[in-house]
């Protein structure tokens, strides 16, 4: 969210005009809305594991390079790597982190958990919204290598989540609880959705 709230401030301390900015405020936005509706059609297509670690990836790679770009004074490198972070986003992290709790959430649960990772959600945001221009002021063109390294830590947990594509509520349910009783992790690799069926 920092790259949408503080494209404007960037881009005006690095010369260009406010119309300038509100264009590129406009492109960034507009790639927003084109991939989640793509990632839709996706989700039940290459599954939410894929498109989530490709999207964090994705970001991480995207702010090295604003990184990269910020430190050489770049403007065009910056606006790409701008889009390119909202890109990524889009693809997997913006929508994919909204589908997953009510998919691997037991029924007793769901609601209670859906609102808690909301919460958690929201109030991150904003944390991390309150504390970049002072982050920004302290590390300058390096500002974004924080995130980078979050991000990467994010896609070695992506790679741990179960895949649900394909597989109903209830198969995950049961074969989750199962697997909760005996205290295993819940992370552990998913049998194919035929071996559900059949267990």
């Amino acid at each position: 969210n920092n790259v949408f709230n503080y494209s404007s401030t960037f881009l005006a301390q690095r010369g260009l005009s406010q119309q300038e900015c509100e264009l590129v405020a406009l492109l960034m936005n507009s790639v927003n809305v084109f991939v989640v509706l793509l990632s839709t059609a996706l989700m039940d297509r290459l599954g939410r594991k894929p498109l989530l670690a490709a999207s964090l990836g994705g970001m991480a790679a995207a702010s090295l390079l604003l990184t990269a770009a910020l430190l050489l004074g770049s403007v065009p490198l910056v606006v790409v790597a701008m889009v390119l972070f909202v890109l990524t986003f889009g693809v997997g992290l913006g929508p994919v982190v909204w589908l997953l709790p009510a998919e691997l959430f037991p029924t007793q649960l769901r609601a209670s958990a859906i609102a808690t990772t909301t919460v958690v959600n929201w109030l991150a945001n904003y944390v991390v919204g309150q504390l970049f221009l002072p982050l920004a002021s302290w590390l300058g063109p390096l500002s974004f290598l924080p995130f980078a390294a979050v991000l990467a830590a994010g896609l070695l947990l992506a790679f741990s989540l179960p895949e649900t594509r394909g597989r109903t509520l209830e198969e995950i349910e049961a074969y989750f609880a199962p697997r909760l009783k005996r205290g295993h992790s819940i992370t552990a690799p998913l049998m194919p959705a035929a071996a559900w069926r059949g267990a």
